[in-house]
């Protein structure tokens, strides 16, 4: 009975550990910023929020992300997903237009 109590407490703490990912936003091809976020599972946190554009990083499931990219002025929202088990792996996130070129993109630091 005592190892199925460790069992279940262990499995509630790892469930609930946070995942820490680097994200950078470039605009023009020239990185504006990069910035350290902990997420965990089913937890939406912001990456940064300006004057035109709010970026949003959510963990849905597992290794499952949502990057979420609000134009306030237009107003509109954009989604890019993706899962991410290893440092390689990226989401990543590109609005091309005749004025602007943005990206967003978010990697696992350790895991």
């Amino acid at each position: 009975m005592k190892k199925i109590s460790l069992l279940f407490a262990f499995v509630i703490c790892s469930s609930t550990m946070a995942t820490d990912l680097i994200c950078k936003i470039n605009l023009n091809t020239t990185n504006v910023f990069t910035t350290k976020v902990s997420v965990e599972a089913g937890e939406k946190v912001t990456i940064a929020a300006g004057e035109q554009y709010s970026f949003f990083l959510k963990n849905l499931v597992g290794d499952d992300y949502e990057l979420e990219v609000l134009n306030v002025q237009a107003p509109s929202r954009s989604y890019a997903l993706a899962s991410l088990s290893t440092s390689s792996d990226k989401l990543q996130y590109s609005l091309w237009s005749r004025d602007i070129l943005l990206e967003a993109s978010c990697r696992i630091v350790t895991k």
